[in-house]
């Protein structure tokens, strides 16, 4: 167990600090155009990059993968994931419990691209050296709260609410992700 009570503590953000890191979660979700069921945390394991880093970079579907799904294209796309540029990304993944979440990285980003297939937006992300030494160690305990909404943590509070289980030993992961 930590000695850290808080997500906060353990990274030494003061208050200013915390707005200038969105933070994400990222649940296990049915695939668009498969039965698969698309696991954040089993490609992070294994070694899939390409999987995850599209996977976690998602924002919304393209106009290409709205028609393939036979629906209509909406007059405007929302998404919680909106990031500034320069702005540094904490990403999570759902690890053993519902709220428990598994620390896989702080991240840069580009700007917004459309995946190779084509059916999706992203943003593509780069491993950032900041806080390597907690990535796939790092668990914290995480409860959403009736209204919150989306994947991106934005509210101070909430990043506050975020408080260490554990740090792991060893990384969880098979092939090394970096």
């Amino acid at each position: 167990m930590s000695n850290y009570q808080t997500l906060q503590d353990l990274f030494n953000l003061n208050d200013n600090e915390l707005s200038t890191y969105p933070v994400v979660i990222n649940n296990e979700h049915p695939a668009d155009f498969s039965e698969e069921l698309q696991n954040p945390l089993d490609y992070f394991i294994h070694g899939q990059r390409d999987k995850l880093m599209q996977y976690i970079g998602y924002i919304s579907k393209t106009e290409a993968a709205y028609s393939r799904l036979n629906l209509p294209y909406p007059k405007r796309v929302r998404s919680d994931y909106k990031l500034k540029p320069n702005q540094l990304v904490l990403q999570f993944v759902r690890y053993k419990t519902r709220d428990s979440w598994l620390f896989i990285g702080c991240f840069d980003h580009a700007e917004i691209a459309v995946t190779p297939n084509g059916m999706y937006n992203h943003y593509p992300l780069t491993l950032n050296p900041k806080f390597s030494e907690y990535v796939g160690r790092l668990v914290v305990d995480y409860k959403r709260n009736q209204g919150d909404m989306g994947r991106v943590i934005k509210q101070t509070d909430n990043f506050k609410r975020m408080t260490v289980i554990d740090v792991l030993s060893k990384p969880m992961w098979v092939n090394e992700f970096r």
